[in-house]
């Protein structure tokens, strides 16, 4: 628990869950620090502590002769060593359960009853959704990436200044707020693509698991499934490896045709023991590689839609790029400002190649930091919001600067061009105009409440 506490901040059981549920192979694909860490901290520590504590009253009975005459009886020796780890099993049975509020997670499973998901979810296989003359998507997801590095109070300067000032006609929503079920790297992608939680089926839904998790999702619409019904060919391309989280899971069973992570990289000769880091592939070459892939694209002349993930703003303390070592950067604010620099020079020269014109690029967060190196900086602030960004050559005028990741379903699709018969699909809503809708004015408050708890209409979706 020191361990979680010390590197991850507050995890979910679904965070837990989700990390490991399709491939554990995949979680020893990660930055092999984390890994020495776990050791350390959950394997090796407590069990030297487990072996000081259980061998102290034994060493205290064989120096004690008073002690040792009390309990020469078998009997109450075998007694004591029982209710001894009974005890200490107990403590650690109240540690799992405090960290992990166990008892909550078991009274959301357990619910049956009609829920928020219910009420509200629109399945996008179940909407008209027309396509005249549509754009190109260039889709960034951005490791841990959040409004807070621009707070000049909080660190030496704008850590984002680069990005967030371009002269590139952009709008961003000031309010990206974190709802349950997508506050970590897959949860962050599945909820943008999908417009709904990442939440797993547990014990709680019977003979199902088994089955129904050979697919991730399988049964919701989502962002590149209704592009790739449009004619898109849709791309995946990150640095680590695609088993991790079961990332490669959901790319198969929502239509992403080419999907490029560590072990592809090593087999296209990209990748070797001279340019890996701990993660794979750092964002300096995953954005030159994203050049070349953009310029392929374009000449063949398709609609495409390209979808990034970064990994170096990842904590505890990040991973520095050679490019962002030789510009003299050398600490986790640098390596943010770093990847802001990097990010605002990509849409720099899609701009100078002239792509913007037939293409609009999203930018966005995957969820707010976990613990890193300035998380004590962060954590000073009483509301902290998602990074987001949407660079396009259209004019965009926003309906509301207050959104949640289900949004960005909808979002991205309208600013495409695409017309979506009630501008709402799963449980987000277009945050582009034209917004022919009411929204609940309490929509925020019974999504944090409600969303937990179990629904019968989302385990559908697997």
């Amino acid at each position: 628990m020191l361990c979680i506490d010390k590197f991850f901040g507050k995890v979910t059981i679904e965070q837990v869950l989700s990390t490991f549920y399709f491939n554990l192979q995949g979680a020893f694909t990660a930055d092999s620090i984390f890994i020495k860490r776990l050791f350390e901290w959950s394997l090796f520590w407590p069990a030297v502590l487990t072996l000081i504590v259980i061998n102290l009253p034994i060493l205290f009975f064989y120096f004690s002769q008073p002690i040792k005459k009390i309990f020469a009886s078998k009997i109450i020796r075998h007694f004591f060593a029982a209710y001894f780890h009974f005890i200490l099993l107990l403590i650690c049975t109240v540690i799992v359960v405090k960290q992990f509020d166990v008892i909550n997670y078991i009274k959301q499973q357990s619910q049956t009853s009609d829920d928020y998901f219910a009420k509200h979810y629109i399945a996008a296989d179940q909407v008209n959704i027309k396509s005249n003359k549509t754009k190109n998507l260039l889709l960034i997801y951005v490791e841990s990436l959040e409004t807070s590095y621009s707070n000049i109070d909080l660190f030496r300067g704008d850590l984002l200044q680069q990005l967030t000032k371009i002269n590139t006609p952009h709008i961003s929503f000031n309010r990206y707020e974190q709802m349950p079920g997508t506050g970590w790297s897959i949860a962050g992608f599945v909820s943008t693509q999908c417009a709904t939680p990442l939440k797993l089926l547990t014990i709680f839904n019977g003979n199902r698991t088994g089955e129904e998790t050979k697919h991730f999702l399988g049964h919701a619409t989502c962002l590149s499934d209704i592009l790739a019904k449009k004619g898109y060919q849709n791309i995946f391309m990150n640095g680590p490896s695609l088993t991790f989280a079961g990332v490669n899971h959901f790319l198969k069973d929502h239509h992403y045709h080419e999907m490029i992570g560590k072990e592809e990289w090593i087999q296209k000769g990209i990748l070797n023991s001279q340019t890996t880091t701990n993660w794979g592939l750092p964002d300096d070459m995953l954005f030159q590689q994203a050049k070349i892939k953009l310029a392929e694209l374009v000449k063949a002349g398709k609609p495409f839609n390209l979808t990034l993930f970064t990994v170096d703003t990842h904590g505890v303390s990040g991973q520095l790029s050679k490019t962002c070592a030789r510009q003299g950067y050398n600490n986790f604010q640098g390596i943010v400002e770093c990847t802001a620099n990097m990010l605002a020079d990509l849409i720099h020269y899609c701009e100078k190649m002239g792509w913007l014109n037939n293409m609009d690029i999203v930018i966005v967060g995957d969820h707010l930091a976990m613990t890193n190196t300035v998380s004590h900086q962060l954590n000073q602030l009483n509301k902290r919001y998602i990074f987001n960004m949407i660079i396009s050559q259209n004019k965009l005028i926003k309906n509301t600067d207050h959104v949640v990741h289900f949004d960005f379903l909808p979002t991205i699709l309208t600013t495409l061009g695409f017309q979506i018969e009630g501008n709402r699909l799963g449980l987000g809503y277009t945050a582009i105009e034209p917004a022919q809708y009411s929204k609940n004015k309490n929509r925020f408050t019974e999504m944090k409440k409600e969303i937990p708890y179990r629904s019968t209409v989302y385990e559908k979706l697997w």
